[in-house]
């Protein structure tokens, strides 16, 4: 059987192991770290092994390790794509990866930022970190270096993506895949960089052109808005002033809307396959998120409410 054919039915085949929103909800009513564990043991074997590593640490390291696997795995399925396919598993490794270089950069230490720079780039991250000090070095504002990770991958996917020679429906549903992602992108670096006060330029400078919903003429007018509220305003989305979580919730449900219909829809392409794995991630994010919030005591409602996606 071709590579991506096969890859299309071992994807397709993994329908029953994805949890579904009842699942992820009860996750989240969990008393306590124990009982959300053993609610998570049948889909996630592999949190058998934790033992003493009952916390959020010991399970953070297990589930990275189950998305790894699954991506190692259809990159060797789809090894043409394995570029797109790894840039799936260093979203979920920026973040940690974003602050190790962040601390470097202040501590200003040359053989300890070495150090993080070499295992960094072991990771994959070479254009991230010049990003990362570009930005850092220009605007002194350690928050940005984060933001810039993000930014790199995400102009990397869409590189990526235009020259996979998926066409048709594909190419239409990838294209709408990362116009959301560059959307939420945007929104994010609008609405909390004015939140805290950074620069203007510096905002302006890491937008992405070309999202799905946010016209960048509009993006760059908000950014130069003296409040949060009056940026929404700029982008055309005023009524949201009061409520700006259901702003990002809104972009949300339209991206996944558009994953489950690329791993749900029928495609016999790649597009199946990143949707299953982008689904999968979600799924992982939430999952962490849950147990952060359980170990912390954080009462369900809330968690429902503010931290999943």
């Amino acid at each position: 059987m071709a590579g991506i054919s096969y890859a299309v039915v071992k994807a397709a085949a993994r329908k029953g192991r994805l949890l579904s929103e009842q699942q992820i909800l009860d996750l989240a009513s969990s008393k306590e770290f124990k009982e959300l564990v053993n609610k998570l043991k049948d889909a996630y074997p592999s949190l058998l092994t934790l033992g003493a590593l009952l916390n959020f640490e010991g399970i953070e390291k297990a589930m990275y390790e189950a998305f790894r696997g699954e991506v190692e795995e259809f990159i060797g399925m789809l090894p043409k794509a394995g570029k797109i396919l790894r840039l799936l598993e260093q979203e979920m490794e920026e973040g940690k990866a974003s602050q190790e270089l962040m601390g470097a950069l202040m501590e200003k230490k040359e053989k300890e930022y070495k150090d993080v720079v070499s295992r960094l780039r072991q990771m994959g991250f070479d254009e991230e970190i010049k990003e990362g000090e570009r930005v850092f070095q220009k605007y002194g504002v350690p928050g940005l270096v984060a933001s810039a990770f993000t930014r790199c991958r995400l102009l990397k996917l869409r590189k990526l993506l235009e020259r996979s020679k998926e066409g048709g429906p594909a190419s239409e549903v990838l294209g709408e895949y990362v116009g959301l992602k560059v959307d939420e992108f945007n929104l994010t670096t609008v609405i909390r960089g004015i939140k805290n006060d950074i620069r203007r330029d510096a905002l302006e400078e890491l937008l992405i052109p070309d999202g799905r919903r946010f016209d960048y003429r509009l993006l760059r007018e908000a950014v130069k808005a003296p409040d949060v509220e009056k940026a929404v305003i700029a982008l055309g989305c005023g009524a949201y002033q009061e409520d700006l979580r259901s702003l990002e919730r809104g972009l949300e449900r339209e991206l996944r809307a558009v994953l489950t219909r690329a791993y749900y829809g029928g495609y016999t392409n790649l597009a199946a396959v990143v949707g299953y794995l982008e689904l999968k991630k979600a799924e992982v994010m939430n999952i962490l998120r849950i147990a952060n919030c359980v170990s912390r005591g954080i009462e369900a409602k809330r968690i429902v409410s503010e931290f999943l996606f």
